[in-house]
């Protein structure tokens, strides 16, 4: 039986009840991405070939879960007591037209304390299968997605980066990347240059994260690479406050590699 695709999973999101604000994450919420701003390269080819099938995670309540069981059919589980190490509150399965699907709904997000969540979700934007009709599921803004990809696969060492498919792992963090770089020259096009700076600010932010820094020695991977520079920019913004942060990145790089480079065995001259 073939798996629900993401371009299918309007039949998850028009039976949401209307009064909740779930988030779609994880490498689905990339997946997303990848459809939204055309990303066309060798990481989303692997990501594309790996996630056949796997279930979609979101941000939401368990009932809701409860509440697409009646409304679609199929099994839910119930998080119990025995569970409460995991974020996972609900595991709902079931199958459509000949397509099988599972949604896992959790508390939390990985690399967010439970206090930012509801900035989480309000930053989330919603889905749209077609002009002017909107579903009511919502995916997770690429700066959160790259932030939450970078602490499942580093954040916590040896991390998901060192499980077969690591590669894969890897790939989602280039495409988060990416996708922050296009939703940022997007958001310059459109004029809306302080939402383009947000952007910055934020990608500072992660990028002095251990996550970051131990992806960047670990893998080549660097976060401040997603930090466009434009004209659209106050001159001020460019000359002093872009230079600031790079400046900062790579004190906290060099203290970073001195404190640790001999625990990562994959660290490269590129670092």
């Amino acid at each position: 039986m073939p798996a629900l695709a993401i371009d299918d999973i309007g039949l998850i999101a028009e039976a949401i009840p209307a009064d909740e604000r779930v988030v779609l994450i994880g490498e689905r919420a990339i997946e997303f991405w990848i459809s939204v701003l055309g990303i066309r390269n060798e990481s989303s080819g692997l990501l594309k070939s790996t996630i056949q099938g796997e279930t979609f995670r979101l941000l939401g309540p368990p009932r809701v879960a409860m509440s697409l069981e009646q409304t679609l059919g199929g099994c839910v589980r119930i998080a119990v007591v025995e569970d409460e190490s995991s974020q996972v509150t609900a595991l709902l399965a079931g199958s459509s037209e000949g397509r099988k699907w599972a949604a896992e709904f959790q508390s939390g997000l990985c690399g967010f304390p439970q206090e930012l969540l509801e900035a989480v979700r309000q930053s989330a934007m919603p889905l749209v299968v077609a002009p002017g009709r909107p579903l009511r599921l919502f995916a997770l803004h690429p700066v959160h997605c790259l932030r939450e990809q970078l602490d499942e696969n580093y954040g916590h060492p040896p991390g998901r980066r060192r499980e077969p498919h690591g590669e894969c792992h890897v790939a989602c963090v280039d495409l988060a990347l990416e996708a922050c770089r296009r939703i940022t020259r997007r958001h310059i096009d459109e004029g809306n240059v302080p939402a383009a700076m947000r952007i910055i600010e934020a990608l500072h932010r992660i990028s002095v994260s251990p996550a970051a820094l131990r992806a960047r020695l670990s893998d080549g991977v660097q976060v401040d690479s997603a930090m466009v520079d434009s004209d659209a920019f106050p001159k001020e913004y460019r000359r002093q406050r872009l230079r600031y942060f790079r400046r900062i990145h790579q004190r906290k790089l060099h203290v970073y590699r001195r404190r640790f480079s001999h625990l990562m065995p994959c660290a490269t001259a590129q670092s």
